[in-house]
């Protein structure tokens, strides 16, 4: 319980501070050079069955987005490399705007170890920007 009431007061706080710490855009010659960044991305996969999790990804982006896209990809611990290794278990969602909530339900093993591989990405008309996070299965 606490943790949520931190993160209410932690996410916010965040955002707005990653709204005056924005990217600037070079652009090419005759056009405007514009601001984007990633503001905010939060992530959860939880187990939510013997064999199902489901994973959630909020993102809000700043500046002129042309769209969001978020990504998830199932990834399963392979113990003999020690390393996680991707499924065939693929979730992409599409934003034409400046947030987006992705949620997704995988089917999973009860004896597997899993996480999700996320990628946010923002284009404008200048730039693409992605950001990649990993989230373990709780």
């Amino acid at each position: 319980m606490k943790n949520k009431k931190l993160r209410l007061i932690l996410i916010p706080l965040m955002i707005l501070l990653l709204a005056f710490t924005t990217l600037t855009a070079s652009a090419a010659e005759g056009e405007e050079a514009g601001t984007y960044v990633i503001a905010s991305v939060s992530i959860s996969f939880e187990k939510t069955g013997f064999t199902t999790a489901v994973g959630n990804v909020r993102a809000i982006a700043t500046g002129n987005i042309v769209y969001l896209k978020s990504k998830m990809t199932l990834q399963v611990y392979n113990n003999s490399t020690e390393s996680y290794e991707n499924t065939d278990s693929i979730s992409t969602k599409y934003s034409y705007d400046n947030s987006i909530i992705h949620n997704h339900e995988f089917s999973i093993s009860a004896i597997k170890s899993y996480r999700i591989k996320v990628e946010v990405t923002s284009c404008t008309d200048v730039t693409t920007q992605t950001r990649t996070h990993y989230r373990v299965m709780s």
